[in-house]
C-alpha cells in the first residue's frame, strides 16, 4: 500500500483518511466488487499512520462500481466504527529460513578441497537487516558470516572456504539468526544439518622425484632422487625428459620391489634448453603413479681455448698460433688480425678434432691483436678470446719447455765452470798462459808504462785464483787504474753477449737497424748496471775502511761467452771482488746480501721501463741486473754467495732463489713485471733501514739477520 493521506474536508472520502492498496486476499465480497490484484482507494476516518509496504484489513462498503456518493466513487469505504465497519494494520514479520545445503565433490577424497553453499531465503512477508549465520562442522564452529540486508521473498547465497577433507562421518550444521536479533513468523526453521561422509583413505601406489642441480652444463650429470610408496609388488621406474611434451630421453629404467628413497647418477648430454623430468611408476606395464614435473634447465657447455703461440716476435718474421679447443670437437672460427696501424683482416679457419692453427706475417713493429671466434652449436656455446703479440726488434722469448732446457743447461754449465776453478791443474794451466803472456808481452815493442800496466794487471787477475788476501795501498782510492780497466773488459763482454741476446742471435747481429739501435741500449745498460751495482761492491767496502778491489776473472769471462752464445741466457759474471787481509767472513757477507738488495732495486727500475714502452732497456736491464745477482749467489769461490752461505743459509736460499727465479721468468716471459717491482720496493725498504741502523745502532739491519757478533771486529788498517 501507499502512504496515508488525510483529506481535507469536501477534497475526498468526505473528509477523514485515504490510502491506495493493492488487494492480494478477498476474504468476503462478490467479484464484481473486489478483486485480487486491484489497486484502490479506501477510505476511513481514524489515523492509523500506515506506511508504504505495511499490510492491513479493510471491512466495509465497495463502490468501485454502481451508483456512488460522488467522493466514494471508485473507493471502498471502511467505516464509520460505529456501523461495524474498521481498518487495522497487519503485524508483518520476517520469517529466515534455510533453503538448502550443497557441497562439491559429492564424493570427497581424503585431501580434498570440499566446498560448502548455503542457501538463506527471506520466506516472511517483511526484511531482514543484520543477522548472523554461523555454520559448525562437527561440532565446532566452521565458519560465520553476516548478512547486512534480506529483502522479503530473497535468497542469498553464502560460499564458505574450502575444507580439505579428513575420512570418516561428519555433519555441517548451520544456523541462520544466530544471536536471535530478527523477530520471525516461524522461529523454528533457523536451524539445518548436513551429513556427509568422507571415504576412507585409499593407500595408492605413489612416486616423487627431486633433481639436483635444477640448472647444468651439457655434459654434466644430475642426480635423481625418487621415493616409492605403498608398492605391494615388483615395480619398475621410469624417468624421462620431455620437451614439448615430446620425449627426448629416457634416463632410468629400473625395477623395484619395496618402498623407499632412490639416488641414481645420470649424464645430461642434451642440447641446450628447458626440459621437464617426470618419474613414472609401473606395474604390469601400466602407469600407477607419475610425479610432479621437475623442469631442467640445460646451459650450453662453455669451451676453452689453448693458446701457443709467441708472445714477443721479431718484425717481419711469420708467426703461427697453435689453438687447441677444450673439451675437443669440430668447430669453424673466425680470425680478425688487427695491426698496429690500425688496419684489419678476417679470415676463416677451421678446427679439427679441437686442435686448429692460425698464420700470420707480423711485418710491422707493435702490437698486433689477434681476436679468435669459434662458432658454437646446440651444445657449445661460442668462444672468444684475444690475443696480442708484440712485434719487436728486442729479443724474443723462447717457449716454455725450450726456456726451461735452456735456463737449466746454463745454470749447470756456468757452475760447471766456477767450479773448475778451484781445481789444480786448472790453476796450473791459468799460471802457464799468465807466463806465456808475459814473455810476449816483453817480446813485444811497447811503451815501458804499457807494458808494466799490461803485467800488473795480468797478475791482478791471477790473484783471483790464488785467493790471496789484498794488501791495502798507502794511498786509497774510489778506483785505481787496475779497477777501470777490469770494469771496462767487462762491461764491453757484457755489452756483445747481452746484444747477440737481444737479437736472438745471427744473423739479425749484423743488422744495421740492430747495431743502430739496440747496440746503443744495451751498452748504456750494461754500463748503468757495471759501474752503479756490480762495481759498487768494492766501493761499499772502501767506504767503511775496509780495502776491496774489483778485478776481472777468466772462468767468469769464460762462462759468461759459453752461456751467453750457446743458451741465450748468460749465466755469469766477468769479475768479482777482492777484499784485504784479515776482513770480517760478516762483513763480506753482509756487502753480499747488501749486494742483492740493490741488483733488486734496479730490476724494479728497468720492469717499470719495460712496462711503459721501453722494452730493450727494460729486457736488457732485467737480465743483467738478475744474472748478476743470480750468480754471484752460487756458493763457490771466490763469488761472494759462498761467504753469504757460509754465515746465514736462510738469507742465502732467499736470495739465490728469488734471483734465480725472477731471472728465469724474464728470460721466458712468464712472470708479470708487476712482480719485480714488488721485490724492488720491498729491497729499498731493507736497503734504508740498512743505512739507518748502520748510523745509529751497534749492528745493523743485515748485521742482526745475520747474526754478527756485536760489534763486528773492525778490520785492521794498514
Amino acid at each position: 500500500m501507499e502512504g496515508e493521506e488525510l483529506c481535507e474536508e469536501g477534497t475526498c472520502c468526505y473528509g477523514g483518511y485515504t490510502a491506495v492498496i493493492e488487494v492480494t486476499e478477498v476474504l468476503f465480497g462478490s467479484p464484481e466488487y473486489i478483486k485480487e490484484g486491484w489497486e484502490i482507494y479506501i477510505c476511513y476516518y481514524e489515523a492509523l499512520n500506515l506506511k508504504p509496504g505495511e499490510m492491513v484489513e479493510c471491512y466495509g462498503i465497495s463502490y468501485a462500481t454502481g451508483p456512488c456518493p460522488l467522493q466514494f466513487c471508485g473507493k471502498i469505504v471502511c467505516g464509520p466504527s460505529e456501523e461495524g465497519y474498521y481498518v487495522r494494520r497487519i503485524v508483518a514479520l520476517p520469517d529466515l529460513a534455510i533453503e538448502n545445503i550443497e557441497y562439491s565433490p559429492v564424493e570427497p577424497s581424503p585431501g580434498d578441497e570440499v566446498v560448502f553453499k548455503i542457501y538463506i531465503a527471506n520466506l516472511g512477508s517483511l526484511a531482514a537487516e543484520n543477522f548472523y549465520v554461523l555454520a559448525r562442522l562437527d561440532g565446532k564452529l566452521f565458519r560465520d558470516f553476516l548478512i547486512e540486508f534480506l529483502d522479503a521473498g530473497e535468497v542469498e547465497i553464502l560460499t564458505l572456504e574450502p575444507w580439505i577433507a579428513v575420512s570418516g562421518e561428519h555433519v555441517l550444521e548451520v544456523m541462520v539468526d544466530a544471536d536471535n536479533v530478527v523477530p520471525e513468523e516461524d522461529e523454528y526453521n533457523n536451524i539445518k544439518s548436513l551429513k556427509f561422509s568422507v571415504k576412507e583413505e585409499e593407500l595408492k601406489p605413489s612416486i616423487s622425484l627431486e633433481v639436483s642441480p635444477t640448472t647444468i652444463t651439457y655434459g654434466e650429470n644430475i642426480s635423481l632422487i625418487f621415493r616409492v610408496e605403498n608398492i605391494t609388488t615388483v615395480s619398475e621406474v621410469e624417468i624421462a625428459a620431455y620437451k614439448n611434451e615430446a620425449l627426448v630421453a629416457l634416463f632410468l629404467k629400473e625395477t623395484v620391489n619395496e618402498d623407499g628413497e632412490y639416488v641414481r647418477e645420470a649424464p645430461v648430454n642434451l642440447p641446450s634448453g628447458t626440459y621437464q623430468i617426470i618419474a613414472y611408476l609401473k606395474i604390469d606395464d601400466e602407469i600407477v603413479a607419475v610425479s610432479t614435473p621437475i623442469i631442467l634447465s640445460v646451459e650450453k657447455l662453455t669451451g676453452k681455448i689453448n693458446i701457443k703461440a709467441p708472445r714477443v716476435v721479431y718484425p717481419g718474421k711469420e708467426v703461427t698460433i697453435n689453438i687447441t679447443l677444450q673439451p675437443p670437437r669440430d668447430a669453424t672460427g673466425v680470425f680478425t688480425i688487427e695491426s698496429p696501424n690500425g688496419t684489419v683482416k678476417e679470415y676463416a679457419f677451421s678446427i679439427e678434432n679441437g686442435e686448429g692453427f692460425l698464420k700470420f706475417k707480423a711485418d710491422t713493429p707493435g702490437i698486433w691483436k689477434i681476436r679468435i671466434h669459434i662458432n658454437g652449436d646446440e651444445y657449445n656455446s661460442d668462444i672468444d678470446t684475444v690475443y696480442k703479440i708484440e712485434a719487436s726488434y728486442g729479443r724474443e722469448p723462447p717457449q716454455i719447455a725450450q726456456g726451461l732446457l735452456y735456463t737449466t743447461g746454463s745454470i749447470a754449465a756456468g757452475i760447471a765452470i766456477t767450479a773448475s776453478s778451484s781445481l789444480n791443474f786448472v790453476q796450473n794451466i791459468v799460471a802457464r798462459l799468465l807466463k806465456f803472456f808475459k814473455n810476449l808481452i816483453k817480446n813485444i815493442s811497447l811503451p815501458e808504462w804499457l807494458r808494466d800496466g799490461i803485467t800488473s794487471f795480468l797478475e791482478k787477475v791471477f790473484e783471483v785464483y790464488e785467493e790471496k788476501p789484498l794488501k791495502p795501498p798507502k794511498v786509497w782510492r774510489i778506483i785505481t787504474l787496475k779497477e777501470a780497466f777490469s770494469l771496462i773488459i767487462s762491461l764491453i763482454l757484457t755489452t756483445i753477449v747481452f746484444y747477440y741476446v737481444e737479437c736472438n742471435g745471427l744473423p739479425r747481429i749484423f743488422s744495421i737497424y740492430n747495431f743502430l739501435h739496440v747496440m746503443p741500449v744495451v751498452f748504456l745498460t750494461a754500463v748503468t748496471v757495471g759501474v752503479l751495482a756490480e762495481f759498487l761492491e768494492a766501493v761499499i767496502a772502501k767506504t767503511r775502511g775496509i780495502w776491496a778491489e774489483y778485478s776481472l776473472w777468466l772462468h767468469g769471462t769464460l762462462s759468461m761467452i759459453l752461456t751467453g752464445f750457446l743458451f741465450y741466457f748468460p749465466f755469469a759474471s766477468s769479475a768479482t771482488t777482492l777484499y784485504q787481509a784479515g776482513c770480517s767472513e760478516w762483513e763480506e757477507a753482509r756487502t753480499s746480501f747488501l749486494k742483492f738488495l740493490i741488483y733488486m732495486f734496479f730490476s724494479a727500475i728497468f720492469a717499470t721501463a719495460y712496462v711503459i714502452g721501453f722494452r730493450i732497456i727494460g729486457d736488457t736491464g732485467l737480465m743483467i741486473s738478475l744474472m748478476l745477482s743470480s750468480y754471484n749467489m752460487v756458493p763457490l769461490k771466490p763469488l761472494p754467495g759462498r761467504k753469504l752461505y757460509k754465515r746465514s743459509r736462510f738469507l742465502w736460499f732467499f736470495a739465490f732463489l728469488t734471483s734465480i727465479v725472477l731471472y728465469a721468468s724474464v728470460y721466458m716471459q712468464i712472470l708479470p713485471k708487476i712482480l719485480h717491482v714488488i721485490f724492488g720496493v720491498f729491497s729499498t725498504l731493507l736497503i734504508i733501514l740498512e743505512i739507518a741502523t748502520s748510523l745509529i745502532a751497534k749492528r745493523s739491519l743485515i748485521e742482526i739477520l745475520l747474526g754478527a757478533p756485536e760489534p763486528p771486529p773492525p778490520p785492521p788498517r794498514f
